[in-house]
């Protein structure tokens, strides 16, 4: 008798709306790529979940959804939605996710203030994409009535106004991504009507007309004190500029700074300096990624006064022009490693030519990315750690760096790094090496709790190989692409 009732029940669970063809699995209703042109009115009352996604719905009437009181998700991403009449959410007040994305709403053009009243339970907002061109006169939809939103994805408009968009009710909010970025300065007074709530905020750009940024001012971001990751990515400005931003947060600790594809076209060579990460050495952060920057160097006093070395967990510089072929950047960059106390995991591929297909791995925070593969969504990290000869604490001990190196690359047949305990995640995938570490062989110690190790496509004139010093639990190993031309006759392991 049970297994006949649980036959019904699934049985009564999985419909089909027969005039749309739309799915109905349990409570959720998958209308995705059927060529709608409205949403259908003969779905199952009960449903929770409906996913119009890609239609051809230009218009959503007052009561669109009133039959369906028990809502709780829409999506209405990638239709031709241009209208929305003033009642067109009435009757749905448990609605908590609600998502327009990538279509062409005008929200000057309604009385927004009405429209999004009933929804007082949304904690999802995503208008993000509907914003086509960089128009200054482009109103935002009232948001005042949202008093339990968490989430809100939205464009941002070259001279943005939120004084009367209500934002500053939203006490609760606490992610912001902004994906259609045509803010052309960063001003302090941009966010001031912004609540204290938001912690994680996000500006990335998916399109290719792109404004020059020509101010940027260090107080940006200071309405955010709470704010726990900060992602700035695709953006026409000096990475200089772009490090200002985290001014407001020194002395406190942050979960991710991400600056991504940060330049001023059509390219620039960037060498980090001490007065550029002034203020980045005074924040202690937990997740750095400073990708495909066009970073070429380190200015010899860069490490001078890192006080928040030790905060570092993971590093990403993968897709930048950084060399090791100078003694200069060889000795610098091992120094500033044997500075990070507790990373866990360091992503230095890409480097130093420029590719035009960049992978990482599944890092949180990072934007606009094509991921290596999910099974790295782990904390796999690593950690660097140079021989202690290389101490990197003040400028005079340079010199002991640079012609201990030299000596140790001309009179000796391998290069040694130590890694720390808490290491378990190291790439050096695609990197370049046409001079420093040629017909060296490398030789990694304190492996132990070493997982995760890609050496793929390594290109060296000669590659003599990698010996682990210790015990060895690697979980993944990748040497391929790695020329055996180029290999000696031993074995590369």
């Amino acid at each position: 008798m049970e297994i006949i009732i649980c036959i019904v029940f699934s049985l009564l669970s999985l419909t089909k709306s027969d005039r749309f063809n739309c799915l109905v699995l349990y409570r959720t209703a998958d209308c995705t790529n059927r060529g709608l042109t409205s949403v259908p009115n003969d779905l199952p009352r009960y449903i929770i979940s409906l996913d119009l996604n890609h239609n051809e719905i230009e218009t959503l009437p007052n009561n669109t959804f009133k039959r369906y009181s028990m809502l709780l998700t829409i999506i209405l991403d990638n239709n031709r939605l241009s209208v929305i009449e003033t009642g067109a959410f009435s009757g749905i007040k448990r609605l908590l996710n609600l998502s327009i994305e990538n279509n062409t709403v005008n929200f000057t053009e309604f009385n927004t203030n009405e429209t999004f009243r009933s929804l007082k339970s949304l904690e999802l907002f995503n208008i993000r994409q509907n914003l086509k061109t960089m128009e200054a006169s482009w109103t935002y939809p009232y948001l005042g009535h949202l008093i339990n939103l968490i989430y809100l994805y939205i464009d941002l408009t070259v001279n943005p106004n939120f004084t009367l968009v209500g934002v500053n009710k939203l006490t609760k909010l606490k992610i912001i991504r902004f994906e259609h970025c045509y803010l052309a300065e960063f001003k302090n007074t941009t966010f001031q009507d912004f609540p204290e709530s938001v912690e994680e905020i996000y500006f990335g750009n998916i399109n290719f007309l792109l404004p020059l940024i020509s101010i940027v001012e260090s107080d940006f971001l200071k309405p955010f004190p709470n704010l726990q990751v900060f992602s700035l990515c695709k953006m026409i400005c000096s990475l200089s500029d772009a490090l200002k931003i985290v001014y407001p947060f020194q002395h406190k600790s942050m979960q991710a700074v991400v600056l991504k594809q940060i330049g001023i076209p059509p390219g620039n060579s960037v060498v980090l300096t001490e007065t550029m990460v002034a203020y980045l050495k005074n924040v202690c952060i937990k997740t750095l990624v400073l990708a495909e920057n066009d970073i070429v160097g380190l200015a010899p006093n860069m490490l001078a006064a890192f006080h928040n070395a030790h905060c570092f967990n993971t590093i990403v510089l993968s897709g930048n022009r950084f060399s090791m072929v100078t003694r200069t950047n060889y000795g610098l960059f091992f120094a500033l490693l044997n500075q990070l106390k507790n990373l866990e995991m360091l992503d230095f591929s890409y480097n130093p030519v420029k590719y035009n297909k960049i992978q990482y791995l599944n890092i949180p925070y990072v934007c606009g990315t094509n991921h290596l593969q999910s099974s790295v969504v782990k904390k796999l990290i690593h950690k660097f750690q140079t021989p202690t000869h290389v101490s990197g604490k003040h400028d005079h001990d340079y010199q002991c760096i640079y012609s201990k190196l030299q000596s140790n690359m001309q009179d000796k047949p391998h290069v040694t790094f130590a890694l720390p305990n808490k290491l378990h995640t190291l790439r050096m995938s695609y990197y370049l090496s046409t001079d420093g570490l040629n017909n060296q062989r490398l030789t990694v110690k304190n492996v132990s709790n070493l997982r995760y190790l890609d050496f793929s496509y390594f290109q060296m004139n000669v590659f003599k190989g990698i010996t682990f010093q210790g015990p060895v639990n690697l979980e993944h190993l990748d040497i391929s692409g790695i020329d055996s031309k180029n290999s000696s006759r031993k074995t590369v392991l």
